[in-house]
């Protein structure tokens, strides 16, 4: 959506809302931090310590706060940066107090992360190569299904999950059909 957001918003919705698009990258990037907090979810049930949610309205009170002050200085763009900082520092909360409940040393899972951005790298080259030639919206469709093959061949080479969790995946699905 980052890359291709240009066009798809020129050939699938219409060239005026073009302006949106600096809006569009804000909530990309603050919604992508913001919905790793989902991952503390089921530990604070566990410990069921639903309090932290009731707590965690303090950021929608801080999101309003900063919507009437941002949104007066710089319109959607501040409602933008009010609902994605909201996001992010309810993350940061969720993260702190599980760690300090659960007294674990939460590591962030580089190794995923690198072959994910390395599996991705592909696909992002081609993208930006085919840009420049995305002139309508069946180009726009052919770019995005060529995307998506070039991403799942690379998936499926450089494997994101190991023997054990493909198994686990397929045992769930009830077929063998999950390779990456």
């Amino acid at each position: 959506m980052g890359i291709l957001g240009k066009e798809v918003i020129t050939f699938i919705y219409n060239p005026q809302y073009l302006q949106v698009l600096p809006i569009i990258y804000i909530l990309l990037f603050s919604y992508g931090i913001g919905f790793l907090e989902y991952s503390y979810r089921p530990i604070i049930n566990v410990l069921e310590k639903n309090e932290l949610f009731f707590y965690s309205g303090i950021f929608s009170i801080y999101n309003l706060i900063m919507d009437i002050i941002l949104v007066a200085k710089f319109g959607i763009i501040g409602a933008a940066i009010a609902t994605g900082s909201a996001l992010v520092l309810q993350y940061f909360y969720y993260y702190y107090f599980v760690r300090k409940l659960t007294k674990i040393n939460f590591v962030f899972p580089f190794k995923s992360l690198s072959k994910s951005l390395f599996n991705l790298m592909p696909m992002i080259v081609f993208l930006f190569f085919f840009k420049p030639f995305i002139t309508n919206l069946g180009l726009l469709i052919a770019a995005i299904i060529l995307a998506m093959i070039i991403y799942l061949i690379t998936s499926y080479i450089n494997k994101l999950f190991s023997e054990k969790e493909r198994e686990m995946i397929n045992n769930a699905i009830g077929k063998r059909i999950w390779m990456f």
